[in-house]
Formats: structure tokens, sequence, C-alpha cells
């Protein structure tokens, strides 16, 4: 980690040309934690003496990392003793009676016969559930799930001891032949307990199923580099949450002739603008940095005795639904630049703007046929424009195309499928997201710690003081900030007892309620619901719904059902957030 190194430049001492004596070439790297120094003077260049420092650096930890193991395994091994007479743990004696000792214990038997036989065994060899892949920790006698999965509803058990006279129980339920378990949503635990062959001793070992933790965005830690030629630059990313199972990501660069990146070191190749792009390989989220590359200064006194004239970059950011090009990309001070508006069909241009390195806007002078053309300044500029559906465009269909944000999901229907235009909002205003692989899981339902992030997340992540007031809800959980959030807020409430159940499955009412406090509890004009079901409303969500039905934002199933307390899918959510912020912006 960097932020356990110190990093100090000096000097280069001894023999050496002019350059090696009067440049701060020379690195020295203080790992902190653990005290270590290195350094190097050895090349020109402080890249070259950074890496090589690093080099060594890497390999006194790998040895000191080396010599803590093998200090680590002597504990867990103990005291090793000499295999002869006077170390035995057991002794037996067969005549001309029978006893087995435990030296260990004291512990005494007089039935060799269980002992030789090895009637106490408990040891299970091997365990097996199907499509799970699971790993086992031998201190705790518990198998887990490793990699990414969904969890199945069902699954075919396996189990075999290394005795098979032993019986075993699964959750207190005999065992006999591979069964098929049933798996709740969520973290499940199956408890298994095997019963050696003499009847009493036994040994309980479990199944831990965990769900996946998908990834809810990326960031970088910065958006913005200028660099000259040459210059190299390390980028820092940020996968969310911390905790989330799949943290791989993919870097990649638009223009790798002008900036080039591996593993988020960039190395500014040539003069122009490149975008850095950070995509995770869950849920496909991204993060950019633009980078302006330009030339190097050119050195006083050299030949021609001309003045050299610096050029700066003309950055025009990716736009939806239409593009801007500048003629040409990189100036002088005082150049004219000519931008070119480009809308896709059926938008117009909305807005178009110029700003310098400090954020200064830069005056525009509108040209014919799409035209604007400004003053290049003494720094770098940047271009944003933004455009919007031409008048009688904006309830446009999805069509499938290429704009249309559920192609990138193998499980979701097509255009014409009822939950396709809503499911297609949530992804484009960022409310929700995938699982990774190209699945949405719309069939699936969502949890209550799931609600409680897209809110939060729409309220761009306020920032929390304090912890959360339910029990269940760890401190640094991926929700818990969410939560904590809602809580203090009063948009969330918990079952009573300091519990929330943030992994429950939400159901519809929750849904409405928690929604009708995040638009401050407003009072319904309709008090009658229509609906067969409507008996079996809780209390605590009667007003919630009447508002919820009234606007629109919860509706029946059509035979008469609304189905307050039937858990709500991500289908059904996507539709009630798509009526829910589009009445709220009706209303405002």
């Amino acid at each position: 980690d960097e932020k356990d190194l110190r990093i100090d430049t000096y000097r280069s001492s001894g023999a050496g040309g002019q350059h090696i004596n009067k440049t701060s070439s020379a690195i020295r790297i203080t790992h902190i934690p653990t005290g270590t120094v290195v350094q190097c003077q050895n090349e020109r260049s402080q890249f070259q003496n950074k890496d090589k420092a690093m080099q060594m650096l890497k390999a006194k930890l790998f040895l000191l990392k080396q010599e803590a193991n093998v200090e680590k395994l002597s504990d867990i091994r103990g005291e090793v003793k000499d295999i002869g007479w006077g170390n035995q743990i057991r002794s037996y004696v067969l005549q001309p009676y029978k006893m087995v000792k435990d030296l260990r214990t004291d512990v005494e038997t007089g039935n060799t016969d269980a002992v030789l036989d090895d009637e106490s065994n408990t040891a299970i060899t091997s365990l097996n559930l199907d499509g799970v892949p699971l790993s086992y920790d031998e201190r705790s006698g518990t198998w887990r799930n490793t990699g990414i999965y969904e969890v199945p509803s069902s699954a075919r058990l396996s189990i075999t001891t290394a005795d098979p006279r032993a019986s075993v129980t699964v959750n207190g339920q005999p065992y006999k032949v591979p069964v098929q378990q049933t798996l709740t949503e969520g973290d499940t635990t199956v408890t298994i307990t095997v019963t050696a062959a003499d009847g009493k001793t036994t040994e309980t070992y479990y199944l831990r199923l965990s769900k996946p933790i998908p990834v809810t965005g990326v960031t970088l830690d910065e958006t913005e580099l200028s660099m000259t030629v040459g210059d190299r630059a390390a980028l820092t990313a940020e996968v969310l949450p911390a905790d989330a199972w799949n943290r791989g990501v993919r870097w990649s660069s638009d223009a790798p002739g002008v900036v080039a990146v591996e593993n988020g070191t960039i190395t500014a190749v040539s003069a122009g603008t490149a975008q850095i792009r950070i995509t995770t390989l869950d849920g496909g989220y991204s993060a950019v940095c633009a980078v302006t590359v330009s030339e190097k200064p050119a050195r006083p006194g050299g030949s021609g005795g001309g003045t050299a004239s610096s050029t700066y970059a003309v950055k025009a950011e990716p736009s939806e639904h239409g593009k801007v090009t500048a003629s040409p990309t990189s100036a002088s001070s005082g150049s004219t630049i000519t931008l070119t508006v480009t809308p896709d069909s059926g938008y117009v241009l909305d807005t178009l703007t110029v700003t310098d390195s400090r954020g200064n806007e830069i005056k525009l002078t509108a040209q014919s046929g799409g035209k604007y053309t400004f003053t290049m300044p003494s720094g770098a500029v940047t271009v944003k424009a933004t455009f919007a559906p031409l008048l009688g465009d904006t309830e446009k269909p999805c069509d499938g195309g290429v704009d249309c944000p559920s192609r990138t999901f193998t499980d979701l229907g097509g255009v014409g499928t009822w939950y396709h235009e809503s499911v297609d909002y949530a992804l484009r205003n960022n409310l929700m997201g995938g699982y990774g692989n190209g699945l949405f899981g719309p069939n699936n339902n969502l949890t209550r710690a799931q609600l409680a992030q897209i809110l939060y997340n729409r309220e761009g992540r306020p920032a929390v003081t304090g912890s959360s007031p339910f029990t269940d809800v760890a401190n640094g959980a991926w929700y818990s900030d969410a939560i904590t959030w809602a809580a203090a807020n009063g948009i969330v409430g918990g079952y009573g007892g300091g519990l929330f159940g943030p992994n429950d499955n939400i159901t519809r009412e929750q849904l409405a309620a928690i929604l009708w406090r995040y638009s401050r509890s407003p009072a319904a004009t309709n008090k009658e619901l229509h609906f067969n079901d409507a008996d079996e409303i809780s209390g605590y969500a009667l007003d919630s719904i009447r508002w919820a039905v009234e606007h629109g934002i919860l509706n029946g199933f059509g035979d008469g059902r609304l189905g307050p307390k039937g858990l709500a899918t991500r289908e059904q959510v996507a539709q009630m957030l798509k009526n829910f912020i589009e009445n709220q912006e009706a209303n405002t």
C-alpha cells in the first residue's frame, strides 16, 4: 500500500557526470510499518531508480514475511518430541486385562476393541453441494462457498464419512443418502452432526453460504490530469462497496497513441487528449480520467535562435445523443478554434460551454451550419455539450437499439415486455444495476437494504455521522451508511428490539411505506381502497398505501388483488421507482 511508504529524493553521490550529481535522481523508500529502508542511485533517471528501489523493497518484505511464516508454523507445531519410549500418547494393555489410557488426558477405557477398530471416528471425508464451489476450514470445521454464484432455492447435498458406521444428521434430521437441501435467500447455515460408531463421540460441522455482495460503483482518485510527453502517473481506483466479492477491473485508453495505461499506471506518449477508463468486471460500472498531454517545452539556447511556441489541448468531452469536434485539437494562445456540433437523429443541441483550466467560461461565437468559434487562451480548454429531444419526441418509445440500456442483459425481455420501459429507466438513471455476467434478475426479490441503498445513491450518498441504531446492521457493511442515513431521516424503521432485517426481502407495503416517508409522508386525498384484499394491509402501511395507489405508484394485479404482503420483485420495484420519480417531478 502506497500509504505505508515514504519516498525521499536526493542528489546522487560519488563519481559521475554532470546530470548524475546535479539532479535529485536518487531514491530512498521507507516502509513505515516495518521500518525497512532501501535506496538506489545507480541510474540516471529517477523513474529507473524508483523501479529498482521498489524491487529491492518487495524482496526485503518477502523475506520478512517468510521469516514470520516460519515462526508462525513453529508456534503451531509446538515442541517436537522424539518418537520413542516415554513420549507415546497412548498405552495399550491387552493381556492379562484390557485397558487403553490416553497419556495426554489420563482418560482410560477397557473397551480396547472400540479404540482399535476406530469406532470413535467422526471425520467427514467429503461434502458436496451441487453447483456451488466450496472450501473447507479445518480449524472451524466449516465449509464455505467460494467464487460468485446465485444462491439456488435448493441443491443436492452429499456427505461421506470416514467410518460408514457413523450416523449423520443435517439440521437435526437423519441423513442416509444424498438429499435435496432447501436454501434460503441470503446467508444460509446448515448444521451437520456426526456421531461415531461408539454412540458417544460426536463432532459438529457447518456449511455456511454467503450471498455474493455485488459491485455498486467505482471511483478514481483523479478525474483530470495534465501531463507532458514522457511523464508517468499512477491512478488509484476504489471499487464500491469495499466488501464486494468480485473486485476485478479492466483498464483502457481511448487513445493509446497519446496515453497508454497498464494496471493503473499511465504513460504520456504524445501530445493530445485521451480518456483513461476503468470498468468493473461485475456490473460494468466505470469511471473516467481525462488526460491532456502537452509537448515538452523547448530548451532555451537551442540552435536557430528562435522562440518556442506552446500549444494547448482542446478536449471535447463525450456527450449522449450527439458529438462535438474541434479543429484544430491543439493550438497556441490567440488561435481561432472551430467547434462543429452534430446532434443524433431526433435530438437538438441544448447547451455548449468551453472552460479553461480554472473553470472560467470562454465566450463562443455562433456561426452557420452548427459551427461555433472561440479564441484559444493560454492553457488547455474543455468543451461540454448536452443534447435534448426534439419537441414531440420526448415520449419516443424504446426501439431496442444501441441506446437501449437493457440490451446488455441476457435475462431481460425485449421491447414490448411489460417492465422493459421501467427497467430502462432504472438503469439509465443509475437507480439499479445488474449482478454481473450479463444478468439483471428481473424476477429476483429486492431486500430492505438494497432499497435503502437505492434511495441513498439517489441523494448523492451524503456523509453520515454515528452508527446505525440497529444491532443487525454491522458497521462497515456495504449497506450500513445507507441504512444509517435512512434511519436518521425517518425514512426506514425496524421490526422492534433493535432489528432492521437488512437481508429480508421487502414486501410491497414496506416499499410503499419507505417511499412515502422519503416523500415526507404526504396525505392522500382519496381514503378508499377498492381491492378485495385491502383488509390484509398492515396498520402502519395504510396511509402510505392510500398515497401510493392514488398517485399511481403502486397498482393492483388486475384480478382485484393488491398483494400488500407479497414480496416485491426487481421488475416491480423498477416500475414503482419510475412511477414515483415521475410523479415527484410532475408535482415540483
